[in-house]
């Protein structure tokens, strides 16, 4: 009810008024403010002039009361956040005349509003002080010991007084004692540890463990509190002579802590390094004088282990330069090496050529052709093809025509002398017994594995124009025909028919490299032409048994009827109805046309000789019956492999000498030849072989676009299948282009995670089917690779361009890449490996922009090829 009273009083008083009520005062710092009188309903009191010049004169005296009880309070120890001063009668005695209640009530707002006001300035302060200092002793003891923490924990911990503006006071009174007594003493302890300590770590060249140190090295707590407080962060600390003086707040420690951390990790990077450097270098050094003496002592098998036994070092930069290093030592390795052996073989063909036609005039035609078979390969791809082109020229073109002579002269004595004893059958019979030569050349087969392996090392795929080392080939072909006879079915031959597919994949994969190609193909037919040349006839081991066997028959006794004794009688192994002479003209038919006979050459030539064999009335082996199974399906007589079959021919075997070693029914997919497959599997034929190269019916029917078959193999082979070169048939299928193939294996490998597992199998040169697409330019079968989880990038485009594959880079474009990335331009700048044709000019219109220096360098290098190749 009072304060109603008053309320209502103080109302009244105020309804009159003309301007609001404000008092000026000074704070603790001197700056003058003016303060704004309140009503308790919280609205500013409004007076008249009258009372305001009565409030005028009271003020000074109600303002030293106010101070003077204050200051008491503050001395003594009795702090409160609020204060009730009575000032009536400092009012009353400061008034000329009594005041009314209403103007009691007005000074006694004014006293009440001063009250607080001074209670902030005096009491607060000194409250906050007397709370810091009851702590300050203890944070002292602890920070004379060197336990900065504990002391910082003192001051944090100090009292709450519940009091907002004194509770700030004294945290800054605290943080102002850490930021001008512990932190500066404790930063310098910091700096000194932490720089010490890494020195030690870096002398003792511990370089992980000065990282470890350093990064692991803690830093100091902030205040739980207030840690984003002003004085949390100041730094305006100077050392000198040893000794702190200024604040350094608790922030701005671990500011400087982090600052000292990067420091001394750069300068541990930098020592660590240079330490790196120099041992780097002395090793390249050692490495460089031990391979140059391991050279000098030909020991180049060693030289090379020296050199690839370097191991690499986690440092990109020096991982470059060691394998710079190590390129360029293998290098001088090889150099030397070629040098040494090209020392060694220069005069090898002559001697070799001397010795073998020492022998051929002696009569000595076996020791010819047992020196000619036990020269061994040098595993040098150039003169491997050399040495390889000498023993073909050799035997063909002295040992053969000579033994022809020889062997004619010695089987026409002795059929003569039976004709003259009238011996008939018995000649006969010398005539059908003939032992033939037979060159089997084990040897030449197993070196041919070792040509195969340096033609592929020289990486043929890599170059750039199919149609030079086509005319190469064409050109050994050609000379090949001429100078030393139809090879086609001569068991060597075909084996050299087989070395040369490896090197025909140079132009057949897409990628060219002009100088390798030329440097294999140019000794080849050098060797050849020099060999060749000689006084006699060329003659193959095939053509010399066909020339010899034409003569025998030339000498077969014709009797008449009256005759005692009649030609030996004709057995009917396989059948009196077939047309011997047909079977054998189709096989060299065949023959004739190499191109088109899937590597058969010499399963055609065995089953011609088996044919003739037959048509003389000669048993057959189970292994030539196997042969006819092959040679059946491959001129398409189902009534000969039924034959065949009936003669025990191995359904599952592959001829004796087809070099992919493939069984019957892979020839039959290969080909096509639905009739055989059906025959064969009638014939309990297994659907689980695989040929030489380990590609089984799955790959073969992949590359034939066979969908049932697919279908049908599929589940029994297993889709993951791989050859030897770790391919699935997915593989034979994208080279192919075979789209059709792709989905039915991408349905038959089951749901979107099984699909993204097989389409992700890597080959064994880490090659995806997704990679084989882009340089087999197969685009149509993007989509689908990518449906099915295939990834790419801007990788993929170089192939494409270094390829020159267009419809993969304008599928690539469509996608969004990068026309020039840098994985792009190193394939458009690299004069060894620029990309030319279509695709170039493609992606230059998309805004590829290549190194025109590096262009140019190209286009003066095809320059200067084209000069070449006119002269």
């Amino acid at each position: 009810m009072k304060k109603l009273m008053i309320a209502l009083c103080l109302t009244a008083i105020f309804a009159g008024c003309t301007t609001p009520l404000k008092i000026q005062t000074t704070d603790t710092n001197g700056v003058a403010r003016e303060i704004e009188i309140m009503d308790p309903s919280g609205k500013v009191v409004e007076v008249g002039d009258g009372l305001r010049q009565k409030i005028e004169a009271v003020k000074p005296a109600i303002e030293a009361e106010i101070k003077s009880v204050l200051t008491g309070k503050a001395k003594s120890g009795d702090f409160k956040k609020e204060y009730d001063i009575s000032i009536d009668a400092i009012a009353a005695s400061k008034s000329a005349e009594p005041l009314t209640d209403d103007a009691k009530n007005v000074f006694r707002a004014i006293g009440k509003v001063l009250t607080e006001e001074y209670t902030k300035q005096i009491v607060y302060p000194a409250w906050a002080k007397k709370i810091v200092g009851a702590v300050l002793p203890a944070a002292n003891e602890r920070l004379e010991k060197g336990d900065y923490a504990s002391a910082r924990e003192a001051v944090w911990a100090m009292e709450k007084t519940r009091v907002t503006e004194v509770d700030e006071l004294a945290r800054r009174l605290g943080n102002r004692f850490l930021s001008t007594k512990v932190n500066p003493a404790q930063w310098m302890v910091l700096e000194k540890d932490l720089v010490s300590k890494c020195e030690d770590l870096m002398s003792a060249k511990d370089w992980n463990g000065a990282k470890k140190y350093v990064s692991e090295f803690a830093e100091i707590g902030t205040c739980p509190d207030a840690a984003s407080a002003p004085e949390e962060k100041e730094d305006t600390l100077k050392v000198v002579d040893g000794k702190a003086s200024g604040a350094l707040g608790t922030v701005a420690v671990n500011a400087r802590i982090v600052a000292l951390k990067e420091k001394l990790q750069s300068s541990i990077a930098a020592a660590e390094k240079a330490e790196l450097d120099a041992k780097m270098q002395s090793m390249l050094d050692a490495l460089a004088a031990k391979v140059e003496s391991l050279i000098g002592a030909k020991n180049f098998g060693d030289a090379r282990d020296a050199i690839n036994g370097v191991a690499s070092v986690d440092d990109a930069e020096w991982n470059s330069k060691v394998e710079n290093a190590k390129a360029k030592l293998l290098g001088d390795v090889a150099a030397a090496e070629k040098a040494e052996l090209d020392a060694k073989m220069e005069n090898f063909v002559d001697e070799l050529t001397e010795k073998v036609i020492t022998l051929v005039e002696s009569g000595k035609f076996g020791e010819a052709r047992d020196v000619i078979r036990d020269v061994a390969l040098v595993e040098n791809a150039e003169w491997d093809a050399k040495i390889y082109a000498a023993r073909i020229g050799l035997m063909n073109s002295v040992v053969n025509p000579n033994q022809l002579k020889n062997l004619k002269a010695e089987a026409g004595s002795a059929i003569d002398a039976l004709v003259a004893q009238k011996k008939y059958a018995e000649a006969s019979k010398y005539i059908d017994e003939y032992p033939y030569v037979h060159d089997t050349f084990a040897q030449i087969r197993e070196s041919f594995e070792k040509i195969e392996g340096a033609m592929k090392g020289l990486k043929l795929e890599d170059g750039k124009s199919a149609e030079y080392i086509a005319e190469r080939l064409a050109a050994i072909r050609e000379i090949m025909e001429k100078r030393l006879g139809q090879y086609n079915g001569n068991e060597n031959y075909a084996e050299l028919e087989k070395a040369l597919g490896e090197l025909e994949k140079g132009y057949v994969a897409q990628h060219y490299d002009d100088i390798a190609a030329t440097g294999v193909t140019n000794s080849i037919k050098g060797e050849i032409v020099a060999m060749v040349a000689a006084k006699y006839a060329p003659l193959t081991t095939w053509e010399m048994n066909e020339a010899l066997r034409r003569y025998l028959e030339s000498k077969r006794p014709r009797v008449d009827g009256t005759a005692s004794e009649s030609s030996a009688p004709v057995m009917a192994v396989i059948s009196d109805e077939l047309d011997f002479d047909a079977q054998i003209a189709m096989a060299e038919a065949a023959i004739s046309e190499p191109a088109s006979v899937y590597g058969l050459g010499a399963v055609l030539g065995d089953y011609a000789r088996i044919m003739r064999r037959c048509k003389a009335g000669k048993a057959i082996e189970q292994g030539e019956a196997t042969t006819m199974l092959a040679a059946a399906v491959f001129l398409n007589q189902p009534e000969i492999f039924r034959l065949a079959l009936k003669h025990n021919g191995d359904v599952n075997a592959a001829a004796r000498r087809d070099g992919l070693c493939r069984a019957p029914i892979l020839i039959a997919v290969q080909l096509g030849r639905t009739e055989f497959v059906k025959l064969i599997q009638d014939a309990k034929g297994k659907c689980n072989v695989a040929d030489a190269n380990g590609n089984t019916i799955l790959h073969y029917a992949a590359e034939r676009g066979n969908l049932a078959l697919v279908k049908a193999v599929a589940p029994a082979i297993g889709l993951d299948a791989v050859n030897k070169d770790g391919e699935t048939a997915l593989f034979v299928a994208i080279r192919r282009n075979q789209l059709a193939v792709l989905k039915v294996m991408l349905q038959l490998a089951g749901d979107a995670a099984a699909q993204e597992k097989f389409v992700l199998i890597a080959n064994g040169k880490g090659q995806t089917a997704f990679d084989v697409a882009c340089t087999s330019n197969a685009h149509m079968l993007l989509d689908a690779l990518v449906a099915a989880g295939a990834e790419y990038d801007e990788r993929h485009l170089a192939a494409a361009l270094s390829a020159d594959c267009i419809g993969v880079a304008q599928w690539l474009v469509e996608k969004g890449l990068d026309v020039n990335a840098d994985v792009v331009r190193s394939v458009s700048e690299d004069p060894t490996k620029m990309g030319k044709g279509a695709t170039r000019a493609y992606l230059m219109a998309e805004g590829m922009k290549p190194n025109m220096k590096a262009a140019k360098t190209q286009t003066e290098t095809d320059s200067e090829q084209s000069e070449t190749e006119k002269k």
